[in-house]
């Protein structure tokens, strides 16, 4: 019968050991901080840039906000076709997704109306260009979340 020497490490070695998982444990979570701190940054409000201007000038600011936000919003509904039309998935489900996002976008545009148009009338009687501004603030705000949603929906489709 053979018998096999155990092998006994020293103290040193096992205490450094032991010491390298602690660390390896404690140093775990830190390596997620940047990507939580990505997650966390609070989001870029394009209005903000707005800010410093009189009122003639904030208004002319957001007009040329809701502009670019309307462009955006167009090239984000393409965008989405596009990628869609692309899918890794059959035909028949591609071609209702396309509809439906037809459908969508109608209806996104009536909702924007009937919201800002809502928005409008519940600062009542706003003097100057306080319901000007407030109309180009709120169609420029949804037409980015739109743009962010479409970004959403269609950004986890896999493409042929």
């Amino acid at each position: 019968m053979h018998v096999q020497k155990s092998k006994v490490q020293h103290p040193a070695t096992l205490r450094h050991g032991v010491a390298r998982i602690v660390l390896a444990l404690l140093a775990a979570p830190l390596l997620s901080l940047p990507a939580l701190a990505a997650r966390a940054a609070p989001p870029v409000n394009p209005f903000d840039d707005c800010e410093q201007y009189s009122m003639a000038g904030k208004h002319e600011c957001i007009e040329k906000l809701a502009i670019k936000s309307a462009l955006a919003l167009k090239k984000a509904e393409a965008k989405a076709d596009g990628v869609i039309a692309r899918w890794d998935e059959d035909d028949s489900y591609i071609q209702q997704a396309r509809a439906r996002l037809r459908a969508s976008n109608t209806a996104f545009a009536s909702y924007r109306l009937h919201q800002c148009a809502f928005a409008m009338a519940s600062i009542g009687g706003g003097a100057g260009n306080a319901r000007g501004t407030t109309q180009l603030t709120c169609v420029a705000e949804k037409n980015l979340q739109r743009v962010q949603e479409l970004a959403s929906e269609t950004g986890v489709l896999e493409r042929r």
